[in-house]
């Protein structure tokens, strides 16, 4: 079974991952519970994309205060340029290019890392 927190590959049966000790016995119940197109349907996908399941919830944390920080950069940038109405397209700006930014950024980590 391959672990979801490091994507290590431990022994069939194992219950904690060898190499991060995320308890396995649960992630299998959980997925064993849920309906099986849910549960097929991403893994494909992700290796369709050539890409790993994002698994880590410090990647999805990362990707979220880097998106503020743009919108953020953004709207003080966007406010001091074109005033009021500048706010408003800073925002956008630094959501969209937070999004795409991070994201990629994500996507070459994640190919890094794949086992």
């Amino acid at each position: 079974m391959q672990c979801p927190q490091c994507a290590v590959e431990n022994a069939a049966g194992a219950i904690e991952c060898a190499a991060c000790g995320e308890e396995l016995v649960r992630v299998a119940t959980v997925l064993k519970n849920q309906p099986r197109g849910s549960r097929d349907a991403a893994p494909m996908l992700g290796e369709k994309a050539h890409s790993v399941m994002n698994t880590r919830p410090m990647d999805n944390l990362i990707q979220g205060l880097s998106i503020l920080f743009s919108m953020v950069l953004g709207s003080v940038i966007g406010g001091l340029i074109w005033g009021g109405p500048g706010l408003m397209l800073g925002f956008l700006g630094g959501l969209i290019g937070g999004l795409i930014i991070s994201g990629a950024v994500l996507a070459v980590i994640g190919l890094i890392r794949k086992p």
